[in-house]
Formats: structure tokens, C-alpha cells, sequence
């Protein structure tokens, strides 16, 4: 069975709120590992795993390389101090977030993820329908 079928018959199954917080949280090059039965699991950056039961690796953009305004802009807004340090203050209210850390919790808590959600999911099934060309190009004998 090709990646793409055995993805989409999972896809249904991931929990988008564990994705969200790894996706978020993780350093660049860390892989969310999406295996067939729609759990997940976080593979390190050079960490390789040869699972017939691992369907893809989405990778993380790293905390530090995150478009931080995609969270930010409409929820949060930056607020510096006399010494530079940046805070960050809910948009008409008065908590105070020490770190962007503390940004993705409440977001993912408060926020509204349902736009990454059909992002997420095309990425996931144009990675599977990359593995597949690249099975079909390149067979092994496990293809047979």
C-alpha cells in the first residue's frame, strides 16, 4: 500500500493539539514521527528510524526560527523594558508572558489553531506523495 493511502487513512486519527505543541516547541531540524495508527512521536534532529510502521517525518522549523508573529500578531503584543527585555502582554488584558514559551501555552490553550490544521494536512500528504515517487524511482526489494 502506497504512504499516501495508509496516511489518509490515519490522518483523521492525529491529535492536532500534540502536533501543535510539538510543531511549536521543538528545535529546528526535530522530526514529528507519524506512525500508522495516527500517534505521534518527536525524533531528534539526527535521530533515523527504520520503522515500516513509521508513515512520515514533518520537520519542525525550531523555536527559534518560528515566525513568532503567526502566535503573536492579534493575541499578544511585545512590550520592552528601560533594560531591553522583551515581555509579552495579552491584547487588551494584563497578563504578562516572560517568553515565547509561555506565548505557545496560552495560545494553544486559548487560540485558534483550525487554520494550521489544513496547512499541516497537505504538507503531511505532499510529503507522503514525495516518499511514494521517490519508492517508484527508486525501488527496493521490500517495494516487491
Amino acid at each position: 500500500m502506497k504512504t499516501r493511502e495508509r496516511l489518509e487513512a490515519v490522518i483523521d486519527q492525529i491529535d492536532l493539539d500534540e502536533f501543535s505543541s510539538y510543531y511549536f516547541r521543538r528545535g529546528y531540524g526535530e522530526k514529528i514521527g507519524v506512525w500508522d495508527d495516527g500517534s505521534l512521536t518527536v525524533i531528534g534532529a539526527s535521530e533515523i528510524i527504520e520503522n515500516d510502521r513509521l508513515l512520515i517525518t514533518f520537520r519542525c522549523p525550531g523555536i527559534g526560527n518560528l515566525d513568532s508573529t503567526t502566535i503573536t500578531d492579534g493575541f499578544v503584543e511585545e512590550v520592552e523594558d528601560d533594560d531591553g527585555n522583551i515581555t509579552y502582554r495579552a491584547i487588551g488584558g494584563k497578563t504578562v508572558y516572560a517568553n515565547l514559551d509561555e506565548v505557545i501555552d496560552a495560545y494553544l490553550e486559548v487560540g485558534d489553531i483550525g487554520w494550521w490544521v489544513d496547512d499541516w494536512r497537505e504538507q503531511l500528504l505532499s510529503l507522503a506523495d514525495e516518499e511514494d515517487e521517490e519508492r517508484r524511482l527508486n525501488p527496493t526489494d521490500d517495494d516487491y
